[in-house]
């Protein structure tokens, strides 16, 4: 092991370190107005091998009113961590016990209020505890801030040195997921927003130097293979092929939520920016980023041995809160609206083998409704979705040890489904990535846990950890670049696509949790009733419109974008998509209306109904119109028919089955009878019947005028004749 610089230099290190570990520093408050002194860890080296400098950057934010004359920065370095256990309780370690330190003064001044950026890239073989270290692991490390004197620690972090000699024979398997998600941008009436301070968000996410645009950076380079090396010349002049081998590529998987491709999409094909916040003549075209964007990420999932892509639900929502709250066909149409726009926008087709349920969330209820659909063959579980073993000391897999490393079978009634379960403590560390200001110092801590489960059983092939990268997680191109490259080059970890990894190792049997987990911020029922009472209204508008009117597709994934988690704990914002897109449609429906006479007279037996149906929309409409009435016999009771923009003339035809004065109710609604548009009420007094019974009494009057008119001549006749007649 070859240590840089001088014996001397290195002997006066040590006896630097072993002068200052005889001193007493206190932590103190440095006094003045304003705060503390703050020390942050900017960039380190995600590892090191033997003969590395330390490589770091640290910045120095003096937040008093008084200058910071001189200071010192002692680092020190803690011997290997033997489990996770010890390397959580690394995290958090109080800085001055460490078996190796070194102090470098600096006689800089930092200003009040302001700050300042020093560097530290001494050998690491300076360190005793580094030096000597011949296995590959974790070693604790602290960096304290002091006053000149170096009597008072004025501030400190804590980061672990990740050291590896050599490269593992047997390297830990790693399944990485990147979800790509966002909070919905496109408002429920098709604009997209903007903020406050006038910045269009997703327009800046796709530009260069946006987040999104970063990861699709940091994927183009991770998963291209880079060339091999020219080879070098001896000391004769003969060139020798380098001796390490390339690095190879890095294997990822991604789940792109449908919502934020289709908003992108929608960018790259022309938008309507939200008119009340910024003027129309302002916008800033973003169509060509959105173009590159799209492009670039399809090329990206057509690197298949590479980059696989994964099924996620169109608006990211909670499965088993879906599934316990909406029926079965609220779960099928998130999964068909997402294929269908990943297909349509990146031209690649998620068949649904692999599903990727957000947050890892599953219970039974949500993986049988997945299974029954034909989905779900493969999937990821976080750890609390599974039961939990009786005996913790024996959870771990493929053999004995403190971190369960198997892929996952779990069977329900309606099929098996295989995948992998997320690690806790690995989850932990990864949701500190979206912490404030703690993104390095967090993306080191997710290394170093790896780091120490590859030290569990560094000499077992074919263990593996799956990590899904935080959904809302949206670094700065630099830290997206950094990850994936430690990922690709970490040299105790190997990359592989969930379904290579998943066809290398033999899962193990789970079950699977009967109901989730409650988790806080969930909404509750009315919450869901709305959504499904929005859902049914498109239903019904559905029946009047084109299958394929855009404003149908719009409505529908509104009610889907309503049912996203990613909206909790606020989860207003998403009843408004669910409210708006029901009042959109009842607008719509509420176009039709029913003129024609209130009252009328009908003075035969037959005629005519006589009504005017208008559209005063711009869509023509299918609706339905029913006559409700026991005294009329229609040809047609319910007529279904499209009507184009403007007026329709409706002549009934009727025959009237007694006479009178009665009402028939006319009723316009949607074909399946769910909705009522408009309903009116036409009063018809008929009075054929009674010309009928007229006739017939005179008839008859005339008949017994005619009868007794008759009766009575024949009478006279007959009593003519017999007075007339002679006596006998």
């Amino acid at each position: 092991m070859r240590l840089r610089g001088s014996k001397s230099h290195a002997l006066v290190l040590c006896l630097s370190s072993i002068l200052l570990s005889g001193l007493p520093p206190t932590t103190a408050r440095a006094q003045g107005v304003g705060g503390d002194v703050k020390l942050t860890l900017v960039s380190q080296p995600i590892w090191y091998d033997s003969d590395d400098t330390l490589r770091l950057q640290l910045k120095i934010e003096n937040q008093t009113s008084l200058s910071l004359d001189g200071f010192q920065i002692v680092a020190g370095v803690n011997s290997r961590t033997q489990t996770r256990s010890d390397l959580h309780q690394s995290f958090d370690a109080v800085p001055g016990f460490e078996p190796s330190r070194i102090p470098f003064a600096f006689s800089r001044k930092v200003a009040a209020f302001g700050s300042t950026t020093v560097s530290l890239d001494e050998p690491i073989g300076s360190f005793p505890t580094l030096a000597s270290a011949t296995e590959g692991g974790v070693y604790p490390a602290s960096l304290s801030l002091l006053d000149a004197p170096g009597t008072t620690i004025l501030s400190s972090v804590s980061t672990p040195f990740i050291l590896y000699p050599e490269k593992p024979e047997a390297p830990l398997g790693i399944v990485p997921v990147l979800p790509l998600n966002d909070i919905p941008s496109r408002a429920p009436d098709g604009a997209f927003r903007i903020a406050e301070d006038g910045r269009f968000p997703l327009g800046d996410a796709i530009a260069p130097g946006g987040w999104f645009e970063g990861w699709i950076g940091a994927l183009e380079e991770a998963t291209t293979r880079l060339p091999r090396p020219d080879p070098r010349p001896d000391r004769r002049g003969r060139r020798t092929p380098p001796s390490e081998p390339r690095l190879p590529p890095l294997k990822i998987s991604i789940a792109p939520t449908g919502r934020l491709i289709e908003e992108i999409a929608d960018l790259r094909n022309g938008y309507r920016l939200d008119a009340s916040v910024v003027d129309p003549d302002d916008e800033v075209n973003v169509s060509d980023d959105a173009a590159s964007v799209i492009d670039r990420l399809t090329a990206l999932l057509m690197r298949r041995s590479q980059i696989q892509g994964l099924l996620v639900p169109y608006s990211f929502p909670d499965l088993p809160e879906l599934v316990k709250n909406l029926p079965p066909d609220h779960l099928q149409e998130q999964l068909l609206e997402s294929r269908s726009v990943v297909e349509e926008a990146l031209g690649t087709e998620l068949d649904g083998d692999w599903v990727f349920p957000p947050a890892g969330r599953l219970d039974k209820a949500s993986l049988e409704d997945l299974q029954l659909a034909g989905y779900a063959a493969a999937t990821l579980f976080s750890e609390d979705s599974l039961e939990s073993f009786d005996d913790p000391a024996l959870a771990g897999c493929p053999e004995a040890s403190p971190s369960f490393t198997c892929p996952v079978s779990v069977e329900t009634i309606h099929g098996t489904s295989a995948g992998f379960v997320g690690d806790n403590d690995l989850n932990a560390q990864l949701a500190l990535l979206n912490g404030e200001g703690g993104d390095r110092q967090a993306l080191q801590r997710l290394f170093a846990e790896t780091a120490q489960i590859h030290a569990e059983l560094p000499g077992i092939e074919d263990r593996f950890v799956q990590i899904t990268l935080p959904s809302l997680w949206h670094p700065p191109p630099e830290l997206s670049r950094l990850l994936l490259r430690g990922l690709r080059g970490a040299p105790w970890l190997r990359t592989f696509t969930a379904t290579e990894a998943l066809d290398r190792a033999t899962p193990k049997a789970r079950e699977i949790v009967g109901e989730a987990r409650p988790i806080q911020n969930t909404p509750g029922g009315s919450f869901y009733d709305s959504i499904d009472g929005a859902r049914q209204l498109i239903d019904s508008f559905a029946t009047a419109v084109s299958p394929t009117s855009d404003r149908l597709l719009r409505l529908r994934r509104n009610v889907l974008v309503a049912e996203s988690r990613s909206w909790w704990p606020d989860s207003g914002q998403g009843s408004a998509y669910a409210q708006g897109a029901e009042q959109e449609a009842v607008n719509q429906l509420d176009q039709i209306s029913l003129g024609g006479v209130e009252n009328l007279t009908l003075t035969s037996r037959e005629g005519q109904l006589q009504l005017i149906l208008v559209n005063d929309g711009l869509q023509p409409l299918r609706v339905q119109i029913r006559f409700v009435t026991p005294n009329l016999l229609l040809a047609d009771d319910t007529i279904e028919d499209q009507f184009e923009p403007g007026s329709t003339p409706l002549n009934i035809e009727a025959i009237v089955r007694t006479s009178g004065t009665f009402p028939v109710n006319v009723v316009v609604e949607t074909i399946d009878g769910r909705y009522r548009i408009v309903e009116r009420e036409i009063v018809v007094r008929s009075t054929s019947l009674n010309q009928i019974a007229l006739g017939l009494t005179i008839g008859a009057l005339l008949f017994l005028i005619l009868f007794y008119t008759t009766r009575a001549i024949r009478r006279r006749s007959a009593s003519r004749e017999s007075a007339e007649a002679p006596l006998a």
